[in-house]
């Protein structure tokens, strides 16, 4: 699985994603300050997927018609993600979906997680 993560999270969560076997790209060290849109060509040209907690990524695949391998938005977790356990299982839960991300957005909320398919 390749992601790529946006500037909103720690770098931490990166590590533990890599240690489960994900690669994994920093929006902070590709494209610092870079906009939704530039954000996701950039996930496009290197097969990644886009981990964000901005729902506006949703937006920009359903409205905009932006291409994508899938975005994977995490909601409810701004606080929670400081603490090492919820990253701990927020990084298990994002790679035991594994190739169920491709194709979709998914929305992963504490205790819920909804999939919509990618036109």
């Amino acid at each position: 699985m390749r992601l790529l993560i946006d500037e909103c999270f720690p770098a931490i969560l990166a590590a533990k994603l890599d240690a489960l076997g994900a690669e994994v790209a920093l929006a902070t060290d590709l494209c610092p300050s870079a906009s939704d849109h530039d954000l996701i060509d950039l996930a496009n040209s290197t097969d990644r997927i886009v981990l964000t907690e901005d729902v506006g990524f949703g937006t920009h695949v359903f409205r905009d018609l932006k291409r994508t391998l899938g975005i994977v938005v995490l909601r409810g977790y701004q606080a929670r993600i400081r603490f090492e356990p919820e990253m701990d299982r927020l990084a298990s839960t994002i790679i035991e979906l594994g190739d169920r991300l491709i194709g979709n957005v998914t929305i992963i909320s504490p205790g819920r997680i909804r999939q919509r398919e990618l036109d």
